[in-house]
């Protein structure tokens, strides 16, 4: 009973954390790990994409492609608050800065925006508008599922794999002893999500997590080997859309 409270109350925490919808009930008691939500990231991701695809389903009925392909850009957007759009585009304008690497974490955590952020905003919202473009309806639904799960998995991965690279930050609280056997959980469930896909939801998963891999990697050494909760949320974004492009590939 004690295991399921704690199971209970870090879905709670990562659904909490993720969405901007309240949670089907009260907050569960106990005394939780802050790092055992991570375990819940991918089922999390792949709700938010259960339910842009529901939205995707419902839009195909009276909308041409066009305008769904737009629903299912901005239905994950809206469901998270673009939160990790929001850090996709605070870590392009730092780590991407020629300045020294303290400085370039000073500027992401800079509300304004620059020339960085929005370049690579933009190419990452056509990018993703035309993989959605790309998809029948029932498959675009599909793809946004195992997309949604691969790219937190992914997320989960950078977590884990390096050391936070502030004193204080929401990320700083998902560095725990439970981190390690929270990331082996997320990955069965991103998996299990994948499944859905057969082949090509696997393909999108370790395609979602090479990627994530590679541009932490890369995050990381222009941050002086740390991460942020920004730098998750630019590994996500890019993660995500890989799992959608190995659903577009032939």
């Amino acid at each position: 009973m004690r295991a399921l409270r704690r199971a209970g109350a870090a879905l709670w925490a990562a659904w909490s954390f993720l969405t901007i919808l309240p949670p089907a009930c009260p907050r569960p008691p106990g005394d939780e790990e802050p790092s055992a939500a991570l375990a819940f990231f991918p089922l999390v991701g792949a709700v938010v994409g259960a339910l842009a695809g529901g939205a995707v389903l419902l839009a195909s009925r009276f909308a041409p492609p066009p305008l769904v392909a737009v629903v299912a850009v901005g239905a994950p957007l809206a469901l998270t608050g673009a939160l990790h759009f929001d850090g996709l585009l605070d870590a392009s304008d730092g780590a991407f800065a020629p300045r020294t690497p303290e400085r370039r974490r000073e500027i992401m955590r800079d509300s304004r925006v620059g020339s960085f952020a929005v370049v690579t905003g933009v190419l990452v919202l056509l990018a993703f508008y035309a993989c959605a473009l790309s998809l029948t309806p029932l498959r675009l639904a599909l793809a946004l599922i195992v997309a949604g799960a691969a790219g937190r998995a992914a997320a989960v991965l950078a977590v884990v794999r390096y050391p936070y690279g502030r004193e204080h930050g929401a990320g700083r609280d998902l560095h725990g002893r439970a981190a390690w056997p929270a990331v082996a959980m997320g990955l069965v469930l991103a998996l299990a999500a994948a499944a859905l896909g057969s082949w090509r939801g696997i393909a999108a998963l370790l395609a979602a997590l090479a990627a994530g891999a590679a541009l932490a990697e890369l995050v990381a050494r222009r941050l002086g080997g740390t991460l942020t909760g920004d730098a998750y949320g630019f590994c996500e974004q890019f993660a995500e859309l890989a799992a959608l492009l190995a659903f577009v590939v032939r």
